[in-house]
């Protein structure tokens, strides 16, 4: 059997991540991995793999041989498969505090948003279009479909940044509703929201792992 380890966020904490590597065949980290990816480079890009959230570098993620591509040539999303599993991914999410961050760096800070964090429409549309012809089993998400953030966030940090909870929804989140309208897979994963959550709705298991959480998926060979 090998092990597949999905790890949750990461935010740099890399001290903290790197043990999570260890004792796994294979890991793939689903977003906010963090603003630097050079220190990743201990570990093998083949069998440690991560996709980007809302909190990472997009001036030069794509340059990492640890980002994960799809089958189809992509890396922002589609059918891929990681250690022997088998899965439909899509990066990117949505900030809810971008402009904060944007003012602090338009004031001289460093540069920590980046309008990429959501996958442009026209990928977008892909993304769908592909999800309906594939149909899989498993999705592994950074974020989550909107009616599962619901269940999952937290209604006075959305508040504490101007939002009401009650319309709050997002690109991405809207997105990942419309494929899980189309299809229901069996497990779908995700992080983002720095908590624990294990349900299954309506056919579908929704995990989310906490930062530096995991779960293992264990692959026949």
């Amino acid at each position: 059997m090998t092990k597949v380890r999905i790890i949750g966020d990461v935010h740099g904490k890399y001290e903290k991540y790197f043990p999570l590597t260890e004792d796994c065949d294979y890991s793939l980290q689903i977003g906010d991995m963090g603003f630097q990816y050079y220190s990743l480079n201990k570990l093998d890009s083949k069998k440690h793999k991560f996709f980007g959230g809302n909190h990472d570098n997009y001036d030069i993620y794509f340059k990492s041989p640890h980002v994960l591509w799809g089958l189809t040539d992509t890396n922002n999303y589609g059918p891929s498969s990681h250690g022997g599993l088998k899965f439909f991914f899509v990066r990117g999410g949505f900030s809810i505090d971008w402009q904060p961050r944007q003012a602090a760096y338009l004031r001289g800070g460093p540069k920590s948003w980046w309008e990429g964090e959501e996958l442009y429409l026209e990928d977008m549309r892909g993304c769908l279009g592909e999800y309906k012809y594939h149909k899989p089993e498993i999705v592994i998400t950074h974020e989550c479909p909107r009616s599962i953030s619901s269940k999952v966030g937290n209604n006075s940090v959305l508040s504490r940044f101007g939002y009401d909870p009650k319309t709050f929804s997002t690109r991405t989140s809207e997105l990942l509703q419309s494929m899980l309208d189309f299809h229901k897979p069996k497990l779908w994963i995700f992080g983002h929201y720095h908590v624990s959550f294990d349900e299954n709705i309506n056919g579908t298991n929704f995990v989310c792992l906490p930062e530096l959480g995991y779960t293992d998926v264990y692959v026949e060979e």
